[in-house]
């Protein structure tokens, strides 16, 4: 029995625009431009943030810190998870001190930015509550 490309099974999801193509090259050029710093950074937020991490919980994190520092979480990032890796790493220098100080502004601002619906859900939260 002889099999074809077209007996398996086609991706009806893939995109294939001239948008979805710009975007995925672009970030594929962010994070080589980053070099080891990206590798560095990004394992570091695994590590803060558990190494299965999804974009939304990068994503609130980082919509937090943007409301601290005034630095804008671009399209690309908002919308790939590889690209807001980049975003954190373009942005280390300002961002590390904000995780690494653990201070309660950080803390409160994030808390702040969530609805309560939210945070109750929140794994850190459901783990520290008595």
């Amino acid at each position: 029995m002889s099999y074809s490309v077209h007996d398996k099974q086609q991706n009806k999801h893939k995109r294939t625009t001239s948008q979805s193509v710009r975007d995925y090259e672009q970030m594929r050029l962010r994070c080589s431009m980053l070099g080891k710093k990206f590798e560095v950074v990004q394992d570091y937020l695994k590590g803060l943030f558990g190494s299965n991490v999804t974009a939304i919980t990068l994503l609130s994190r980082a919509n937090t810190l943007e409301k601290m520092t005034g630095i804008q979480v671009d399209r690309l990032a908002r919308r790939n998870r590889q690209a807001l890796f980049c975003w954190f790493t373009e942005n280390w220098e300002v961002i590390q001190p904000i995780l690494l100080s653990n201070t309660s502004a950080y803390q409160k601002a994030h808390m702040a930015a969530k609805s309560e619906s939210e945070a109750m859900f929140d794994i850190a939260n459901l783990l520290n509550y008595h």
